[in-house]
């Protein structure tokens, strides 16, 4: 089917006859999606809108452009056009009050500036549908996760083995492959998560979905674009490898005990599965992936609170296996035997610094953009209006880079995130910390994913001593650089950077 596709697509008759249908739907287009807005009905600063696109910078650098916007208002509430539709940038602790109440959705939000969301839901419905994060919440539940445990933590010793006693790995490949290795057994079918070759194909489908889902592409996202034929290119790849196993179980009158059976037996059909499917591995490995590799360079560079997190993976393994440190180094085995034996209670129980550390790089590294869409009345903001079918978006720099909240907001200080120091600054200032959403909108996965990032940090630091590099093998003295091209994604580092591992010998 790919085949005949890509022949299709690459033949002149077939782009003539992109060129005659997007010729033909152009003036619609360009009457109805683009055209003039109605009236404003807030009173908010607003940038210059360019005709037809609304802001044409936004296009072209998405990020750039609202980093300017940001300063454009000097901390004010502020508002710009994407194609015909208003956006308000709120800032500040009263703009997080109102953009975290209630008539906000956040994938009718969303879905204006993601074109995998456009193809599902268009923009000019004003509503939200939320149904797929409560049904999510399904597969992640404490006793699922707890059940699931020695089978994710075979997965991946299975990866830490195939590196080898020593080596470099890029850790925004390397790493998270295991991420989304584990993320895969929260969200698809047994039948990939056990095939390693599998879970690389799922990696490569899900790259080329994301490459071709850029802001540009949102301004005709109906034409057949390279862009787009990508996205349905590989979106036709996942359909294929679920309906492959989907009939398998059927032909061998087969049941498993995992996601993919829980959708068949819910009744969906297979459209409903890959979208379901892929929603729910996108929210799962979009941030998390990238905020545990940057994760790792933080610590390596930070040798202090490294220190003390060693001390407690140490302690951790050999509490729950039967293997001392001052006897032999751990091996994977004995690694993913005391995970497997302790659970996700015991680990998190175990490992407070490391919680700590893993919030206070997410403070950091997670410094974008969310966005809502107002689908309930209208809203008051310092007196003015924001009106029902409104996009609303708040930098989330507004609060994790505030002086007020967090002192010296630049320095890495995991000691922010105790107990007491969450308490004291949550009873003071309210909400302070973005990383796993708020109020109504709180992350479905954040315990999923805090259990995922803190098991693999046990089984990489517990077995070798690791350090980072950059391309050309130069042990790093400051964090690198990250990228700045995405909108709602951390993203990796600017220049290329490395780990470095050797099985430990302090034994």
């Amino acid at each position: 089917m790919m085949d005949t596709l890509k022949n299709a697509y690459s033949s002149i008759p077939f782009a003539w006859l992109c060129l005659a249908v997007s010729s033909v739907t152009l003036v619609y287009y360009l009457v109805s999606e683009l055209r003039p807005p109605c009236p404003v009905e807030d009173d908010f600063p607003t940038k210059r809108r360019d005709l037809f696109l609304g802001s044409f910078d936004f296009f072209r650098d998405s990020f750039k452009f609202l980093l300017s916007c940001r300063e454009w208002a000097q901390g004010a509430h502020m508002g710009f056009y994407i194609l015909s539709h208003r956006v308000v940038m709120v800032r500040g602790l009263p703009g997080r009050d109102v953009f975290f109440s209630k008539g906000l959705d956040f994938m009718a939000g969303y879905r204006l500036l993601n074109p995998q969301l456009v193809d599902v839901m268009p923009v000019t419905e004003i509503k939200g549908d939320e149904s797929w994060a409560s049904f999510m919440a399904t597969f992640i539940r404490s006793e699922v996760l707890d059940k699931l445990t020695p089978t994710m933590v075979q997965d991946m010793a299975n990866i830490v083995d195939a590196w080898g006693d020593k080596g470099t790995v890029d850790p925004f490949d390397g790493v998270y492959e295991i991420i989304f290795a584990l993320s895969m057994r929260l969200a698809t079918c047994n039948e990939f998560c056990s095939d390693r070759e599998k879970v690389r194909t799922m990696m490569r489908i899900f790259q080329r979905l994301e490459d071709g889902s850029t802001p540009a592409s949102i301004i005709l996202s109906w034409v057949p674009t390279p862009s787009r034929m990508r996205r349905l290119w590989a979106g036709g790849e996942l359909y294929k490898m679920i309906s492959d196993v989907v009939s398998a179980r059927k032909r061998e009158n087969r049941r498993e005990d995992d996601p993919l059976q829980a959708l068949i037996d819910k009744g969906f059909n297979l459209v409903e599965i890959t979208r379901f499917i892929a929603m729910t591995l996108f929210a799962a490995v979009t941030n998390t992936g990238n905020v545990f590799c940057w994760f790792l360079i933080y610590l390596e560079l930070h040798k202090k609170w490294k220190s003390s997190i060693l001390s407690e993976i140490d302690a951790f393994v050999e509490t729950h296996s039967s293997v001392s440190r001052s006897t032999s180094p751990f091996s994977t085995s004995t690694i993913a035997e005391a995970l497997s034996r302790a659970g996700p209670d015991a680990l998190e129980a175990a490992t407070p610094t490391l919680d700590a550390t893993l919030h206070e790089t997410i403070r950091i590294v997670f410094n974008g953009f969310f966005m809502r869409r107002n689908i309930g009345s209208a809203l008051s903001l310092d007196g003015r209006r924001i009106p029902h079918g409104a996009f609303l978006m708040f930098p989330t720099a507004d609060l994790h880079f505030d002086p007020a909240l967090f002192p010296d907001p630049h320095a890495f200080e995991p000691a922010r995130f105790t107990p007491a120091a969450m308490e004291a600054r949550r009873a003071e200032h309210g909400i302070a910390f973005l990383g796993w959403g708020a109020a109504r909108h709180q992350c479905v996965g954040k315990r999923a994913a805090l259990v995922m990032m803190k098991m693999i940090t046990v089984m990489l630091l517990a077995r070798f001593d690791m350090g980072v590099v950059d391309g050309r093998g130069r042990t790093l003295v400051e964090v690198p650089k990250p990228r700045q091209d995405t909108l709602f994604k951390v993203s990796p580092t600017l220049t290329r950077t490395l780990l470095t591992y050797e099985v430990r010998r302090d034994a």
